[in-house]
């Protein structure tokens, strides 16, 4: 007989196919735009439960290998401002990449955001779900942005939890 020694791992995305107890949601706001990493409490939220949504969730990977990415990162809402009009009923865009570049984690798009030289003009949200981008102008969304925060009583522009489970 002989003895078999084997590693287990939990399996791609389990933290996102799970139920999460106490735990605050990580977000990310820019230009009044509320972004999030789609997981399983949010889809089970009401009126969450939209075919594209399922399908990055559930069946990506599923049918297509190796597409998914490390997070899907969605427009959950808009916080209606001047640097957002015409999007404020916008809810679910699932963001494939930002100017040209794949977006592959909610902090993956935080550090695009940071590295973004400082001609950018425009940002531009594009989702395979979506005909059209969304585009916001850079700059006013820079020189809005405090504004926006303090309409709403938001005290962060961001919320991520640091491997370890810790918030940062």
């Amino acid at each position: 007989m002989e003895n078999l020694q084997i590693t287990l791992k939990p399996p791609p995305f389990s933290s996102e196919l799970r139920n999460t107890y106490d735990v605050l949601p990580e977000y990310l706001i820019v230009g009044g735009l509320v972004l999030i990493a789609l997981n399983r409490d949010y889809l089970h939220s009401e009126g969450k439960q939209t075919p594209e949504l399922a399908y990055e969730h559930w069946y990506r990977e599923i049918e297509e290998p190796h597409t998914r990415r490390d997070q899907v990162v969605v427009v959950s809402r808009v916080l209606p401002a001047s640097v957002n009009s015409g999007y404020s009923g916008l809810r679910h865009f699932v963001v494939h990449s930002l100017n040209g570049q794949a977006v592959m984690s909610l902090r993956h798009l935080m550090q695009m955001m940071e590295k973004l030289p400082t001609d950018t003009e425009f940002l531009v949200f594009e989702s395979d779900w979506e005909p059209l981008p969304l585009v916001l102008d850079y700059h006013q969304s820079l020189e809005t942005h405090q504004e926006v925060l303090n309409i709403y009583g938001i005290s962060k522009d961001r919320r991520f939890h640091e491997p370890g489970g810790s918030e940062g």
